[in-house]
């Protein structure tokens, strides 16, 4: 007699090598074919208002489908950005995991947080940017990256993985002009025109008769 889990391995061949040949799964995460591994996403609120994405793939790149389903809530909630937070991933035969930390914006200011104890794994990005180079051939295969350009000797480049989508940093403000203060000069010729009252004054002491032995009395009622 064969082990029981030997049994088992014979019944899942087939399955496997059929799937193989299939597109990644991506989807809200269920069991594979009952053996226990669960593939595709989910997603869950934090209080911060963040959501810890959790996705999981046979093949390919998990961490692509976990930055793929952010983008994806983001659109869905009418955000033009997503803040990628950090997160981890896992790699084994036949599997393929990561948790991702998210977080929507209408702004591509960077995360005022991170997730990680490496700073530079977070960044804003933009959400349509991640859906078109991680949307698979057409959009058709959600999570797996297409071909970006050829290099210099014909091969495919793709990209995946942090640093998809990153939005450019926002300029900074130009300063507003400072106005030009305008002092009060004395013109460069000329006499200045003085004070109508004191005019007024000098002229009247000037009209008024001396009388007596003193010229700085002037003249009096007496007089």
């Amino acid at each position: 007699m064969r082990p029981w889990h030997y049994l088992l391995l014979l019944t899942a061949l087939p399955s496997a090598y059929a799937a193989a040949s299939e597109p990644a799964y991506y989807g809200p995460m269920k069991a594979w074919h009952g053996i226990g591994y669960q593939f595709g996403y989910k997603e869950d609120p934090q209080k911060d208002g963040s959501w810890r994405v959790v996705a999981s793939t046979q093949r390919g790149e998990a961490i692509d489908m976990a930055m793929y389903r952010a983008a994806e809530l983001a659109r869905e909630q009418g955000f033009a950005y997503v803040e990628l937070l950090g997160g981890s991933m896992s790699r084994s035969p036949g599997f393929n995991s990561a948790t991702l930390y998210a977080r929507p914006s209408h702004t591509p200011s960077p995360p005022a947080a991170c997730r990680t104890k490496r700073p530079s794994t977070c960044y804003t990005a933009v959400a349509a940017d991640i859906l078109r180079r991680l949307g698979g051939t057409g959009g058709a295969h959600p999570g797996v990256p297409v071909v970006d350009h050829l290099d210099q000797y014909g091969r495919a480049v793709s990209y995946s993985g942090y640093g998809i989508g990153a939005a450019p940093p926002i300029p900074p403000r130009p300063l507003p002009p400072v106005p030009s203060v305008v002092r009060n000069r004395a013109p460069v010729s000329g006499t200045v025109k003085p004070d109508a009252a004191a005019e007024y004054e000098r002229a009247l002491k000037a009209a008024q008769p001396v009388r007596g032995r003193e010229p700085k009395q002037g003249w009096t009622v007496s007089d």
